[in-house]
């Protein structure tokens, strides 16, 4: 958890509007959560630890 607010926190580019800009990282993280909850095939950590790479 403590990870994810600190790459939140860094994902913030515009000081004028940190919370639009932190809730739209918020919104594309769980878009990509969603997608690869329904196709775990695209996600590369998955195939990397599957052939020990």
């Amino acid at each position: 958890m403590e990870c994810t607010i600190s790459n939140l926190g860094q994902e913030i580019w515009q000081p004028l509007k940190p919370y639009e800009n932190l809730a739209e990282e918020g919104v594309q993280q769980c878009r990509v959560n969603a997608l690869l909850a329904v196709m775990p095939q695209l996600d590369d950590s998955i195939v990397q630890r599957y052939y020990g790479e």
